[in-house]
């Protein structure tokens, strides 16, 4: 029985750390008490990324400019200097 292990060696010892941002989610209903809702949704998603290890995080106050921007999303990941949006 054999078994192998693939293993991709480091060049430095530091951790490699990916970065994200969660852009505000709009209300698209006609209800402005949604808007609630809608804040509680973002700020959930930033507090369980929070989480994952190697991550780091775009501040909801970071991202709160974009919320009703024209801006494309290529423009607003550059601007935040993030990996994934």
């Amino acid at each position: 029985l054999y078994r192998w292990v693939y293993f991709k060696p480091s060049l430095s010892t530091a951790p490699e750390y990916k970065s994200i941002a969660v852009l505000p989610f709009v209300n698209l209903g006609n209800d402005p008490e949604q808007v609630y809702f809608s804040n509680g949704i973002t700020e959930d998603i930033l507090n369980h990324l929070t989480k994952v290890k190697n991550l780091k995080v775009k501040s909801r106050t970071s991202t709160l400019p974009y919320k009703d921007t024209d801006k494309s999303i290529i423009e607003i990941g550059k601007e935040l200097d993030v990996d994934h949006i």
